[in-house]
């Protein structure tokens, strides 16, 4: 179990009006050193977001047991680092859009 010590979150400006936007800022460190770091638009009429996420120095073992249904990962001593740059939108109809771009991916310590 990954335990979370300091959790932060800035959100300014937020609004349900049509097609307001917000700015936000999260950011999260973990008990073993990794961190994570999100930032970005937050709109909630329709609900979407874009913006940068961050993941440093994340355990592969507790990255391991949270995706066991998706990937077989096996390394107690190993460490990623990810980021990207996103978009999240879901339509009216409830339909999700997402896409990823500017990926970054580096495992260490295998």
């Amino acid at each position: 179990m990954t335990r979370i010590e300091t959790l932060g979150l800035e959100v300014d400006n937020l609004s349900t009006l049509p097609t307001r936007t917000a700015r936000y800022r999260l950011s999260a460190r973990t008990a073993d050193g990794g961190s994570l770091q999100a930032s970005g638009d937050l709109a909630l009429n329709p609900v979407a977001t874009s913006g940068r996420l961050a993941l440093k120095a994340i355990k592969l073992a507790s990255l391991a047991r949270g995706l066991s249904d998706l990937a077989a990962l096996d390394s107690s001593s190993g460490r990623i680092d990810f980021a990207a740059t996103f978009e999240l939108a879901l339509d009216r109809q409830g339909a999700l859009s997402a896409s990823a771009r500017d990926v970054d991916l580096e495992i260490g310590s295998l």
